[in-house]
């Protein structure tokens, strides 16, 4: 996927303005550049991203909007149990450590353990912990033998997004209609109205599963259909894949062996030295230069980029208020030109 930034050359007038001001919140994710055909599992690559990340008073559910949106490049996910609050306050700063681990510490801010699933990070209750990797495990086998015309089904890979308000019966209903399979018991699922959510691309078994784990429910596939069943059905004997965890590989040195990604919203004269100190260098504003051209400092940024250069990253730093910047020996300037 491209990098998405205005860049210096493209800037227009109309593209500049100020964004509302919102709670400082920025994260940056960087990793060495991998040969093309080295293509971990979705699961390992977002576990073992090293993030270079601050997080201040963010909530749950934003942190893991914004996590999930990094890990789109490898088709994988956040997901938030809905017994977990997703207003629960996180702040937090990362130098690298692998994302399991920040999963892992931030679930533990809402007294909440995490489930390591073949496409997903699960942030789940501590007292459900471990049910829904033996879930998948016996739902893979199922499915795996079942006539390839049913797998084809529900193997496809394809977003969900629901709106406000709609309810998780519903959900089911609309995704097994639209891919034409039956499933009987909905009536098991209990009422409830859910907050607007969506998950990236995944395959149709792995949403229906997401969606009703909250409730203790899974799918049961058989040759004709699927039947909603309480999770742990079937699960006697059935043992997660064992998997150990990972350590993030280590920083490259030289900044073109780096790519990052970039997501970030906050004044100027907080993200510069922020994102400066990330990348090992000391973050300089001229503060006279902006003046000159009636930028104020504490002016609020909107940056967004994926799988971006060092130089990339900062062109895009730069470009919604119209400025430049350079490096000198260990120090980045941020200056308005002449």
């Amino acid at each position: 996927m491209p990098a998405r930034f205005i860049r210096r050359r493209d800037r227009s007038r109309s593209r500049c303005r100020l964004w509302p001001a919102i709670a400082t919140a920025a994260w940056l994710a960087a990793a060495a550049v991998q040969a093309a055909d080295a293509r971990p599992c979705p699961t390992d690559a977002l576990r073992a991203l090293p993030l270079h990340a601050a997080w201040t008073d963010v909530t749950l559910g934003d942190w893991a909007a914004r996590v999930t949106a990094t890990g789109t490049a490898t088709a994988a996910a956040i997901v938030l149990d809905s017994r977990i609050d997703p207003d629960t306050r996180i702040t937090l700063t990362c130098r690298g450590e692998p994302l399991e681990e920040i999963a892992a510490r931030v679930a533990a801010a809402a007294a909440a353990d995490v489930d390591v699933l073949d496409a997903t990070l699960r942030i789940v209750p501590r007292d459900r912990a471990g049910i829904t990797p033996r879930a998948e495990a016996a739902r893979r086998a199922t499915v795996a033998a079942l006539p390839s015309a049913r797998r084809r089904i529900l193997e496809r890979r394809e977003p969900m997004r629901w709106p406000a308000g709609a309810t998780p019966r519903g959900i089911m209903s609309t995704a097994a209609e639209a891919a034409a399979v039956r499933l009987e018991g909905l009536d098991a699922i209990p009422h409830d109205h859910l907050p607007a959510g969506s998950l990236p691309p995944l395959s149709l078994a792995e949403r229906l599963d997401l969606v009703l784990a909250s409730y203790d429910l899974r799918v049961e596939w058989r040759r004709d259909g699927g039947w909603i069943v309480p999770i742990e059905t079937g699960l006697d004997g059935v043992k997660a894949p064992h998997r150990p965890r990972r350590a993030g590989p280590p920083p490259a040195t030289a900044a073109g062996n780096q790519r990052f990604t970039l997501r970030l919203a906050a004044p100027l004269d907080e993200a510069v030295p922020a994102l400066a100190r990330q990348l090992g260098l000391e973050g300089r504003i001229d503060r006279e230069s902006l003046a000159a051209r009636g930028v104020q400092p504490g002016e609020i940024i909107r940056v967004e980029v994926r799988d971006a250069t060092r130089d990339e990253l900062f062109d895009a730093l730069v470009a919604p208020l119209g400025l430049r910047w350079r490096i000198d020996g260990n120090r980045l300037t941020i200056e308005a030109p002449q």
